[in-house]
């Protein structure tokens, strides 16, 4: 986050202010001296009057948007209260935000991501970049990805709404109007040994041996090592189902 004059943001403590100025003297905000990253003087970024996070008129989205997590991360809802994404969150539909469990179905008393409306505190803005607003720099990088073989992803964003990123066409073609990226690897990759990792409807395996991009895992419950990719956490002896979509609760 960079400060901008003009812009309205959000303090720790809740307050909302305009930023002044921002003149030689710094950036003003309700008659504070900031650093254009929004911390007050020199004092810490978790200062309760250092800048939390921008206001916008579409500032609150639903906590389901910003999946994936990352433990530690802020968030505030609009009552203002501060939720904090604990060790906890292995999986992209069910995280622990502070004491509140929330998932996906909401069954029984917790929270549906989908019902809790936030906003980000240390994220920085993740707004996808159309083509047409990208520098020669960021479309030269997207197409050497793509001459190397990598997946390429695009979406059509829409004012308001949330779109999903999708895997390019065979026959893709680079459209100013539409956001490009590379797909990104899931964090639990690549696989290493003594760590247990979730299949896709199998259950828990135990990583034992990695080896020249090879990982051999057993179940548990049996003396059997079967064979997945490294790099990509598929199966290579098993069928689909026992690819790899996560560690498994309590790992790291």
């Amino acid at each position: 986050m960079k400060l901008e004059v003009g812009k309205k943001y959000r303090l720790n403590n809740g307050e909302e202010h305009v930023c002044e100025s921002g003149k030689v003297i710094g950036y003003v905000i309700n008659g504070n001296c900031y650093t254009s990253t929004g911390k007050l003087g020199g004092f810490s970024q978790y200062d309760p009057r250092s800048v939390a996070c921008e206001v916008t008129d579409d500032q609150y989205k639903p906590l389901s948007e910003f999946a994936p997590f990352k433990a530690g991360e802020r968030f505030m809802d609009e009552r203002g209260d501060v939720l904090e994404i604990l060790p906890v969150c292995d999986r992209y539909d069910w995280v622990k935000i502070g004491k509140v469990q929330c998932e996906a179905e909401a069954p029984g008393m917790s929270v549906g991501l989908s019902l809790v409306k936030v906003t980000p505190l240390d994220r920085e803005d993740d707004t996808p970049k159309l083509w047409g607003d990208m520098t020669d720099a960021e479309k030269g990088a997207l197409l050497l990805a793509h001459h190397e073989g990598k997946v390429i992803e695009w979406q059509f964003p829409e004012k308001g709404k949330s779109k999903d990123w999708v895997t390019v066409p065979a026959e893709m073609y680079w459209n100013s109007g539409y956001a490009y990226r590379v797909r990104p690897e899931p964090s639990f990759l690549p696989l290493e040994a003594g760590k247990t990792y979730r299949t896709a409807e199998r259950g828990d395996w135990e990583c034992v041996y990695v080896r020249n991009g090879n990982a051999w895992m057993g179940d548990r419950d049996d003396t059997v090592a079967y064979v997945w990719h490294a790099e990509t956490g598929k199966a290579k002896s098993l069928p689909e189902v026992y690819d790899i979509v996560g560690l498994a609760s309590g790992d790291t």
